[in-house]
């Protein structure tokens, strides 16, 4: 359970928590995960922290991502158990999430300062496009332990006019033992000014009261690796205090390091330093670090290598080719002679793109077949994909015949490459001059033989030039000299 599925009180110092997930792919479409993390609470309240383990199973069944989750609060001994589903109807998403729970001291807000404990949520949530218009509905029904229900139906639309971004947030919420719905929102406008992303928002309410609650203005900036963010807020409803917040941070391949500053109107100030970083380990690369979470999206190790024996199958003696650019989301990879490059930052439980890009195989004896290919992964389990280069040769040579007494270039006479099975692999005509060659040939042993029915036509000895390929190479065969019966 994480910081984005709730929305914590102000009695927890969240800056503070601490603790671990883990994710591990159980299978191509399952994947177990064990949670753990302590939350302080303030100086008010009797113990000093809250002590959390979730654990359950992610899979995809049918089309269906399925989530079943139990969260256990070690310090209340209280419970929570979860069960979420996601799919998609044509080209709309629909989530549907339902939870209980058992004496369970969360530190979600929904809960009144944590002490009242919610005793079940039921949600849906649609999300679809019409023409130029992305919308998302949601409900909610909760229950709370005195009995307290609290209906809540959300409404986002956005729609993108000439580059320019517009959306609205609209939360309506009913309690069955209040007098007062609570209605209120947020509306934003976003567009792009000689690189820098520029977004204006504006938070009210419209019930009990109604009225402009703050405003804030963020520019964003990325280039180099970099990024920086600045943002003013300036609260109306209660206050007139303003805040600014800025941040620069840097991502490098292994981590992403970066420093924050706050201020506000009143006086007060606060600089930080932050390094986000993931890792994993895997029998093959050691240890990986990343600056993307390995734990939340799919990673996948990719290498190429010249399939010597053809199965598709890279053995340890069949060598990797460096160079080789393959491509996902627009970011492109280069093979190495050493370990798998290493593919971070996949979409799980989703088809990835991945694709490889013909101008970076230079080696004209490395046969290559689909460029374009879809992948498949889990969060936890490091995929593989190993895209195999046949190695190829070229025969070429020359056919001559003797007309009285002379030897003249066999022009327009027909050949036939014939494998160790007698089967035809390729036929070639000779050029004018006698000059045939034969293309992305295999391994193996081979017989150039002239085409049966010419030499019957044309009286002619049959004649035969073996090559024995070993390894991917050009191969001249010596003069083939056609003589009369």
């Amino acid at each position: 359970m994480n910081d984005e599925e709730y929305d914590l009180s102000e009695q927890y110092d969240t800056e503070n928590r601490i603790g671990w997930k883990n994710e591990y792919g159980l299978g191509s479409n399952l994947t177990g995960f064990l949670n753990y993390y302590q939350t302080p609470l303030d100086k008010e309240f009797e113990r000093s922290a809250q002590t959390y383990l979730s654990y359950g199973v992610r899979m995809l069944f049918n089309g269906v991502i399925l989530k079943l989750n139990r969260m256990d609060n070690l310090t209340e001994n209280g419970h929570l158990y979860d069960v979420e589903a996601n799919t998609a109807i044509g080209d709309a998403s629909l989530k549907l999430n339902y939870s209980r729970s058992e004496d369970f001291f969360s530190d979600n807000s929904y809960y009144d300062q944590g002490s009242n404990a919610r005793k079940s949520f039921a949600e849906a949530t649609l999300t679809d496009s019409l023409y130029n218009l992305n919308y998302k509905l949601n409900v909610e029904r909760e229950v709370e332990e005195d009995d307290d229900k609290i209906y809540t139906f959300s409404n986002n639309l956005s729609t993108n006019i000439n580059g320019i971004g517009l959306g609205n947030n609209f939360d309506w919420q009913h309690y069955t033992t209040r007098s007062d719905d609570v209605i209120d929102g947020d509306a934003y406008i976003r567009g792009r000014y000689r690189g820098v992303m520029l977004r204006g928002e504006a938070y009210y309410s419209i019930n009990p009261d109604t009225d402009l609650d703050r405003f804030s203005v963020v520019a964003d900036k990325t280039f180099n690796n970099y990024n920086m963010q600045f943002r003013y807020t300036q609260e109306l409803s209660t206050t007139t205090d303003a805040s600014f917040y800025a941040t620069i941070s840097k991502k490098y391949e292994k981590f992403m390091a970066g420093i924050d500053a706050t201020s506000n109107t009143t006086g007060d100030f606060s600089i930080g330093a932050r390094l986000n970083f993931s890792f994993g380990f895997d029998d093959e690369l050691g240890t990986i670090f990343s600056s993307e979470n390995l734990a939340s999206t799919a990673s996948l190790k990719a290498r190429a290598y010249i399939d010597n024996d053809y199965n598709e199958e890279r053995s340890e003696a069949e060598e990797l080719v460096e160079g080789v650019s393959i491509k996902h989301s627009g970011k492109s990879y280069k093979t190495t002679m050493d370990d798998p490059v290493l593919i971070t930052n996949l979409s799980p439980y989703v088809d990835n793109n991945i694709r490889i890009e013909e101008a970076s195989i230079e080696d004209p004896l490395l046969e290559f077949g689909d460029l374009d290919y879809v992948v498949r992964s889990t969060p936890g389990k490091l995929s593989k994909f190993d895209y195999s280069l046949k190695p190829i040769s070229e025969i070429t040579g020359s056919i001559y015949a003797i007309k009285n007494g002379r030897k003249l270039p066999g022009s327009q006479i027909p050949l036939h490459l014939i494998d160790s099975k007698g089967k035809i692999i390729q036929k070639f005509k000779t050029d004018y001059d006698g000059f045939y060659v034969f293309d992305k040939i295999r391994n193996g042993r081979y017989d150039i033989v002239v085409d049966p029915k010419f030499l019957k036509e044309f009286k002619l000895n049959k004649i035969r030039r073996a090559v024995n390929i070993r390894s991917s190479d050009f191969y001249e065969v010596r003069d083939v000299i056609l003589r009369a019966k």
